[in-house]
This record gives structure tokens, C-alpha cells and sequence, in this order.
């Protein structure tokens, strides 16, 4: 495998993990807001929500 093919491929797959964290955190916020009961249930959930928000 060349650089440049190495490079290219990297960058395939630093771009699809971005893409599944968007999706990942865009779920998460969807699901807290349609479900406020389980705020404050799941501080994992709370911290990434709160995170998502703040670097919208």
C-alpha cells in the first residue's frame, strides 16, 4: 500500500467514525428529549448530552 492509498484510507475511516459519533450523540439527544424522565438516571448519557449541547 502506497502513503498516498494509506492516507486516503486513514481519512475514510477518521470521517466514518465522525460521521457514528454525530449519529450516536444526535440519537442520544433525541431520546433525552423524548424521554426527560431518564435525565439524571444515566450520568454517562447526562455528560454526553450536556457535551453535544455545548459544542453545538
Amino acid at each position: 500500500m502506497t502513503d498516498d492509498a494509506f492516507d486516503r484510507r486513514l481519512q475514510q475511516i477518521k470521517d466514518a467514525r465522525l460521521r457514528q459519533e454525530t449519529q450516536r450523540a444526535n440519537a442520544l439527544l433525541a431520546l433525552l428529549e423524548r424521554r426527560p424522565e431518564l435525565r439524571e438516571v444515566i450520568p454517562l448519557a447526562d455528560f454526553v448530552g450536556e457535551r453535544v449541547l455545548w459544542c453545538a
